[in-house]
């Protein structure tokens, strides 16, 4: 959730102001407009919550917003990288724009979301990596 109090907050604002416009013109449109705007903000929102990262047995494990899962073993990771996304990457949404991914054999890679996820875990997760594969190249969060 702490990625996603700053919207919160303003959302809330805007809310705040269109319910006393409301009380104040007596105008159902502000009611759906806050309500569309609200379900708009959820179904934009809601596959997010479920984009989870997991470091278990010896693996780095994501669970996509799609709840597709992609298992990159240890000794499979070929190297870790600190990654933005350029303007096409962005405007696609496909993968987030600020990113640590973890490559591994046979073309396959993960994100780690670097706002998504609280930076102590991503560099607990980044510890884990390197005790197992202290030759790789680990990138500083």
């Amino acid at each position: 959730m702490k990625p996603y109090i700053g919207e919160l907050i303003i959302i809330g604002g805007v809310i705040i102001l269109l319910t006393w416009t409301f009380i104040k013109t007596s105008s159902w449109s502000f009611i759906w407009v806050i309500l569309i705007g609200f379900v708009l903000y959820v179904l934009e929102h809601y596959t997010d919550l479920r984009y989870r990262v997991f470091w278990k047995n010896g693996a780095v494990e994501r669970i996509g917003t799609s709840n597709f899962v992609t298992r990159i073993i240890a000794s499979d990771i070929t190297k870790v990288t600190l990654e933005k996304s350029d303007l096409a990457t962005m405007l696609s949404r496909t993968r987030p724009t600020r990113r640590i991914t973890i490559y591994g054999k046979n073309d396959q890679h993960l994100d780690v979301s670097l706002k998504h996820f609280v930076t102590e875990d991503i560099q607990k997760l980044m510890e884990e990596i390197h005790k197992l594969r202290p030759d790789l190249d680990i990138p500083k969060v």
